[in-house]
């Protein structure tokens, strides 16, 4: 299978490059920065991807996996994110169906949610984003459902893993210090996902799956509150979560006194994936539990 890969360089892009490459497929990797020559992979240098010629880069595929993306950044230009990440997409759609190709499409949960929801989502929920980005990724989907017969829209809850960087990178390390915490006292529970599943998850949709089609929510079992992450993560390092249990009205007050009233929604407000999402049922062996994750990660850092 030849597969037009855009992100080739990013966190996500990097883990589905490299397990399609150990599929044996042909990779037509498009980035903005140069990488190593790897077998079975023709690199496509592009600076901008809303100026991209897609025709020519989608001819002779089977398949177009669309990991990149203006990253979700509070300070973010809203123009730019539209640019890239609603245009560049609708345009990437329209050759990818010119070519015949498959396509899998890197959403996000904020196209369904914002930064929180008071009920654990679902995929049949009416999509409610609220912002540019949330908004820009909703919009590419539309346009995958337009142009491609044959799509795959996931909306991905916060990824995990080996060189995340960002709030988890921040929380890992954070944990890693072993010193103690004032998040005993936070409840709110969270849904993550694991970098390594969602390349597993995208090279199912290529070869095993090929006959599901529509937008699914992905997140893995068993949301977490902030101190539980932080607890599974101390555990495979051998210390105790070392959890202060300070109220959780006290640090919201703390957050907004501060002025980061989403640092407090982020750590302290629910933002969970229901346990019954159609790709749970559809591809179930994917799928481990969030703690189980977080020791994971801590064990392939510790290999370094």
């Amino acid at each position: 299978m030849r597969v037009l890969l855009t992100g080739a360089t990013g966190f996500a892009g990097g883990f589905i490059l490299r397990r399609l490459l150990a599929e044996g497929m042909t990779v037509r990797a498009v980035a903005r920065r140069p990488i190593a020559a790897r077998a079975g992979m023709e690199l496509a240098l592009i600076e901008d991807l809303a100026s991209a010629d897609w025709n020519a880069l989608c001819a002779g595929v089977d398949a177009v996996v669309h990991a990149a993306a203006y990253a979700h950044d509070d300070r973010a230009d809203p123009a730019m994110i539209l640019r890239t990440n609603r245009d560049a997409t609708a345009a990437l759609a329209k050759a990818a169906a010119v070519a015949g190709a498959r396509f899998v499409f890197l959403s996000s949960i904020r196209a369904q949610a914002g930064v929180t929801a008071p009920a654990p989502l679902r995929d049949d929920d009416r999509p409610q984003p609220d912002g540019p980005y949330g908004e820009a990724k909703l919009a590419a989907e539309a346009a995958i459902a337009e142009f491609c017969a044959e799509h795959v829209c996931l909306r991905l809850a916060p990824l995990y893993g080996p060189g995340v960087k960002g709030n988890l990178a921040s929380l890992y390390r954070l944990a890693r210090t072993g010193v103690p915490l004032p998040f005993g006292g936070l409840r709110a529970q969270r849904s993550l996902l694991s970098v390594e599943t969602v390349a597993e998850l995208v090279l199912t949709l290529l070869q095993k799956r090929r006959d599901l089609c529509g937008t699914f929510l992905a997140a893995e079992q068993g949301p977490l509150s902030l101190g539980e992450m932080i607890a599974a993560l101390r555990s495979y390092w051998g210390m105790s979560a070392r959890l202060i249990p300070i109220p959780a009205a006290f640090v919201r007050a703390l957050c907004c006194n501060l002025g980061q009233p989403l640092l407090w929604a982020r750590i302290g407000e629910p933002l969970i994936v229901s346990d019954d999402i159609r790709l749970r049922r559809e591809c179930s062996w994917l799928f481990h539990s969030t703690r189980d994750g977080l020791i994971r990660w801590a064990a392939q850092d510790q290999r370094g």
